[in-house]
């Protein structure tokens, strides 16, 4: 007759490698990490349709460049003091598309964030890095008392 004893782990056996919680990383090395996957994905949320649009400008194809698009064009090259060659340039219309894009995603994309900052305390990468944003009442903070149903905290931006 077997043991019923046999199958239960012994006290004085050490816990598996696997089992083990890993040790988690100073504050200050996951909030910067946060900080700098947030700052990717708005920065790569603009180049990468950006790229895509200047790569998918072979067509034979030629339409006029959005005037959103060519308006920022013109606005970033007077602020950066750089000549603009062609006022009326042609584009292939994906181009347009990808470029339009390029224009809107970062905002979306930082929108989503504060949005989530505000409702939760986390961003996406903060929340992966196990950082949360709280006020003194330890409420994720709102931006003056629009906290969308919450109880009114401390404001993320001090009122004046």
């Amino acid at each position: 007759m077997a043991s019923p004893t046999a199958n239960r782990p012994s006290i004085d056996q050490p816990t598996p490698t696997w089992q083990k919680q890993a040790k988690q990383l100073p504050f200050w090395v996951r909030r910067c990490s946060a900080w700098a996957v947030e700052m990717s994905l708005v920065i790569v949320g603009g180049l990468a349709p950006f790229t895509i649009g200047a790569i998918s400008n072979r067509g034979p194809v030629s339409v006029p460049l959005n005037p959103v698009v060519r308006g920022t064009a013109e606005t970033v090259a007077a602020t950066l003091g750089l000549p603009m060659r062609d006022r009326q340039p042609s584009v292939s219309p994906l181009t347009n598309l990808f470029w339009s894009g390029a224009l809107v995603l970062p905002i979306a994309i930082a929108s989503w964030q504060l949005y989530l900052l505000s409702t939760t305390g986390q961003t996406l990468p903060k929340r992966w890095f196990g950082v949360r944003v709280v006020n003194s009442r330890q409420l994720p903070p709102d931006f003056h008392g629009l906290s969308l149903g919450k109880p009114s905290g401390v404001g993320a931006f001090p009122s004046v």
